[in-house]
């Protein structure tokens, strides 16, 4: 048994042009569905595509990507162009959450190195230099937390997928303004 799917197009150039090949497969049509079933598919895969990213999605995220695809994306069919822009919004969240200034991944590196450090004096029962570098630790943990807060905060990071976001990737494909296009 088989699968397949394709266009109306390409089947009747494929397919339809192979009479063996035409006799072993039955075409069954699917339409493009409408606005509301492809907000209903969107619902439906939102947590594989949040567990993939390591973001959550705004609802009002998951409309906007189907009103704004269907009005600004005309050469490709729902649910396809919205799923692509929502997964397309988390990556580059994803990516612009983990491009962390320099200071920041040396501060990030210098804890991995003092945790390594903590780690090999525990296993050689050098209590006196772990207990340094726990004391040490806990202080930087604290100081990168705090900085990584300040940063986000500074930058409006956080791991939610919203509106502003499928908006931003709409602009990328269309070069029409955000702004505008939050405005409909």
């Amino acid at each position: 048994q088989c699968i397949g799917a394709t266009t109306l197009d390409e089947y009747r150039q494929n397919i339809e042009k192979d009479a063996a090949l035409e006799r072993r497969f039955a075409p069954v049509y699917v339409d493009e569905p409408t606005a509301d079933e492809a907000i209903e598919i969107l619902r439906g895969l939102r947590h594989r595509y949040e567990e993939h990213h390591g973001v959550v999605y705004d609802d009002e995220a998951l409309v906007q990507a189907v009103k704004l695809s269907t009005r600004y994306v005309s050469d490709r069919k729902l649910p396809d162009k919205a799923i692509d822009l929502i997964d397309e919004a988390a990556a580059k969240l994803r990516v612009a959450i983990h491009s962390m200034p320099p200071a920041l991944r040396e501060q990030r590196q210098q804890l991995s190195e003092l945790i390594a450090s903590e780690e090999k004096a525990w296993a050689e029962r050098d209590y006196e230099n772990a207990a340094k570098y726990k004391t040490e630790r806990v202080r930087l943990e604290s100081e990168f937390e705090t900085a990584m807060t300040e940063w986000r905060d500074e930058n409006k990071l956080d791991e939610v997928v919203d509106a502003a976001d499928i908006a931003t990737v709409i602009n990328a494909w269309t070069g029409i303004p955000v702004s505008s296009l939050l405005q409909t």
